[in-house]
């Protein structure tokens, strides 16, 4: 029974898929994979194309055939077109009882390329029609998929119960970018009924990657069936364990 990611590539091997292996092979996890898109990350050029729709949709269904997939988890998706591409491979994964986490990534932190508005239609409709994903959005990517700024923490919360009521079986809110005490922060889990959140240390510096190895960290705990706020509790610990092995932006 194996994880399956989808995500962007890049190449220097610090953040999107290829972060999310790392993560998983952390956990001593089966994974497997496919690239969303293909990216150039540098500093002087910054680029992505999408994969093409009916190769993913082929490829996964050539996985399909011959593996056991546990777990889906989403990174980089460039275009509406690749969520189509997508979207029957995870309802007919969630419909089988799979975990199903949603990194609602709209494009590197240095900018350069991003996410179609076609993307952010799909994660406020269909993706969340499945009923079945867990979305993890950052502050940035919870305005975006808000639409608006969000000028406070009570608007922040109010985002990711809106999120909820289109149909996500949970919102976990990672609390890197958001407002709090300099040496910690606190991620915030929405499900029905249940408001939860946990603390845990701020580690001075940025980088990359910290996304994708949180959101793969909670897809284990779902591999491992724990529920989703103890996976989201114990992914935000495993992501300090390896903060100091993640490279600086400068490295």
């Amino acid at each position: 029974m194996s994880v399956l990611v989808l995500a962007g590539h890049d190449p220097s091997g610090r953040a999107g898929l290829t972060r999310d292996l790392w993560t998983l092979a952390r956990c001593a996890l089966p994974a497997l994979s496919l690239p969303t898109c293909s990216t150039i990350q540098t500093k002087g050029l910054q680029v992505a194309q999408a994969s093409d729709a009916r190769w993913l949709e082929r490829a996964l269904e050539a996985l399909r055939d011959e593996h056991a997939i546990r777990v889906i988890k989403t990174g980089l998706i460039l275009s509406g077109e690749t969520w189509s591409a997508i979207l029957p491979m995870l309802r007919a994964l969630a419909s089988e009882g799979a975990g199903v986490v949603v990194d609602p990534c709209r494009g590197p932190s240095r900018g350069g390329f991003g996410a179609d508005d076609g993307v952010r239609r799909a994660l406020l409709g269909e993706v969340a029609a499945t009923r079945a994903a867990v979305l993890t959005p950052n502050v940035p990517e919870l305005a975006w998929l808000h639409g608006a700024p969000l000028a406070d923490e009570a608007a922040e919360d109010d985002a990711c119960r809106a999120l909820l009521a289109r149909g996500y079986r949970a919102v976990v809110l990672k609390g890197g970018h958001a407002r709090g005490a300099p040496e910690s922060l606190r991620d915030r889990y929405f499900a029905q009924d249940d408001e939860r959140s946990f603390v845990r240390e701020r580690h001075a510096g940025e980088r990359r990657g910290t996304g994708c190895c949180f959101a793969s960290f909670l897809a284990a705990g779902l591999w491992q069936d724990l529920d989703v706020p103890t996976a989201a509790r114990i992914a935000g610990h495993q992501l300090g364990q390896v903060w100091h092995e993640l490279a600086a932006p400068e490295d």
